[in-house]
């Protein structure tokens, strides 16, 4: 499916999710790379047509709801629903004790991540789904899911697919976040679990050209970015400052992505912005904006 079309057929949704839908069936169908932890999507994977569409009042937002305010940001509930004559391809997710459950990575040799069975999303929501279909265990994906050890339940899930991948699910709406360790540490668990780190250019990532470069011998600069990214506050990812002529922070602004290889199996990828701004893949439309010394001095690290 072209980006053209997903382009005119989405008007709600970030530049982020229209370029990883167009390439999403492009990308699986290329040889697994470990270290990235894609694979090939799970053969019950289909396409269909819809979107999402988040349940709010519209805002200048790439993320519309987006709530900031004193508490932080606030990024509401998800309500899935289709467009009529729309063409996209739905991004997977299912339904689990009110909460929806968004895909965030492909994993390999990650086993010992699966945790305790918890259900079987049945798979029935495509165009066609009224709006009673949403319910708890359905989805636009099909399979057992399970907690995933280390992780709270109400914040990520996974399934197992047929090739063996792991595939997480992120419970990415319905919450508020102010500082960075509320993500980067009460979540995810960042500072105390990753073994090693690697990176790799914006082009390269998004045209999947070779592989990212492990990140070696820069203890400093690394632990000083993930101390950093505790105290950082979070601000919707429309919020960064565009010179004239910009449209878009993912065109304009977007430099490195890293990946933070845990040691039990888990990849934490993180997008880096011009001016100390970083956002978790798994949650769309919101960034911290982090001390631009610790900041700059990882940067001059990745550009030489």
């Amino acid at each position: 499916m072209k980006r053209k079309i997903i382009s005119d057929a989405v008007t709600n949704i970030s530049d982020k999710h229209i370029a990883e839908a167009a390439d999403y069936a492009v990308k699986t169908k290329k040889k697994a790379r470990i270290w990235l932890r894609w694979g090939a999507v799970a053969a019950c994977l289909c396409l269909v047509i819809g979107i999402f569409i988040w349940q709010s009042q519209p805002q200048q937002s790439e993320q519309p709801g987006i709530v900031v305010d004193e508490n932080g940001v606030t990024i509401p509930q998800i309500n899935v629903s289709f467009g009529s004559n729309s063409e996209a391809d739905m991004i997977p997710f299912f339904i689990y004790q009110g909460r929806v459950y968004v895909h965030d990575e492909f994993l390999y040799n990650a086993d010992s991540l699966i945790g305790d069975y918890l259900g079987t999303s049945i798979g029935t929501i495509d165009e066609w789904t009224a709006k009673d279909g949403y319910v708890d265990f359905a989805g636009s994906v099909k399979g057992d899911f399970y907690s995933v050890n280390g992780y709270a339940p109400s914040f990520m899930l996974c399934m197992k697919n047929e090739d063996n991948s792991i595939a997480t699910y992120v419970n990415n709406n319905g919450i508020t976040l102010k500082y960075g360790s509320e993500l980067f540490e009460e979540r995810l668990h960042l500072s105390e679990n990753y073994a090693s780190v690697k990176y790799q250019t914006r082009y390269d990532w998004y045209n999947s050209i070779g592989e990212p470069i492990p990140l070696e011998g820069h203890t400093e600069e690394v632990e000083s970015f993930v101390e950093a990214l505790k105290t950082a506050e979070f601000m919707r990812l429309s919020d960064i400052p565009l010179e004239e002529g910009e449209t878009s922070v993912y065109d304009s602004k977007e430099i490195y992505h890293l990946f933070f290889e845990m040691e039990n199996g888990m990849v934490i990828h993180l997008r880096l912005f011009e001016g100390g701004y970083v956002n978790f893949d798994g949650i769309n439309g919101v960034c911290v904006k982090m001390d631009e010394k610790v900041f700059e001095n990882l940067v001059k690290v990745l550009d030489s």
